[in-house]
């Protein structure tokens, strides 16, 4: 029996594959459909959320070696 999943539920699995290091061609569905296109707003999401934080902590960080040479 097919499961049906919803578009969160899909979505959540192509955040998933990104926090797990997989590529963006790993997106199970097929071409052309919602399903594929869901899975890559997941994945894409994911992956400029854990970017910006990489970028915010680095700010941090380097504001604070600032303080210190001060």
């Amino acid at each position: 029996m097919e499961q049906i999943m919803s578009r969160t539920q899909i979505r959540e699995e192509g955040a998933l594959a990104a926090r797990a290091g997989k590529q963006g061609a790993s997106n199970p569905y097929p071409e052309g459909t919602e399903a594929r296109k869901e899975w890559d707003r997941g994945f894409i999401l994911d992956r400029r959320a854990a970017q910006a934080l990489r970028i915010a902590t680095a700010a941090v960080v380097s504001k604070g070696m600032a303080r210190r040479v001060a």
